[in-house]
């Protein structure tokens, strides 16, 4: 009797984020960042995405879609200390009518045929500038001025913060 040798077992890796990717959507409720949206935008792929939050701070230009919403009660429960609050609940019908504004955008070809020369996606100088305006030194950076400004204001910013300790998941 032979014995096989047993492959391990490994976690199935998600799908890279590539260029025949047409639209990135992040429709989520709630504020965040979102990494696939800044790669989506270097990588000259559309983004449609939730007007709120996070995403609002790097969103822009002609590649992202911005989806209007309205604020929603979150239901009880859905996330911890967030009873009383609300988020943004994404209209859907917006989201579809951008999705076939860039897909109309994408499909469109010239008279012989070849994709139309104004489209943002494929100007070497919007996504230089998304590839530039995301980069490793140029986030960083950003990052160190606004904790240096935080730092100088620490005072009056630590008088408008709310904390509840009743409320705090460390107990402050």
């Amino acid at each position: 009797m032979s014995k096989t040798r047993q492959q391990p077992k490994t976690s199935p890796k998600p799908p890279a984020l590539t260029g025949p990717e047409v639209a990135h959507f992040s429709m989520s409720p709630v504020a965040r960042f979102s990494m696939s949206l800044d790669k989506a935008l270097r990588l000259g792929v559309d983004v449609i995405a939730t007007e709120f939050g996070g995403n609002t701070d790097f969103c822009s230009g002609p590649l992202a879609h911005p989806v209007r919403w309205r604020s929603a009660p979150i239901p009880r429960g859905a996330y911890p200390y967030a009873d009383g609050h609300s988020w943004a609940e994404p209209d859907l019908e917006h989201a579809a009518e951008l999705c076939r504004q860039v897909a109309a955008r994408r499909l469109s070809r010239d008279i012989r045929g070849y994709p139309v020369a104004d489209d943002p996606s494929r100007d070497p100088a919007v996504l230089a500038g998304y590839r530039e305006r995301f980069s490793f030194a140029s986030v960083g950076a950003r990052y160190r001025a606004r904790l240096e400004q935080l730092w100088v204001d620490r005072e009056s910013v630590s008088a408008r913060l709310r904390w509840r300790a009743d409320r705090s998941p460390v107990g402050w």
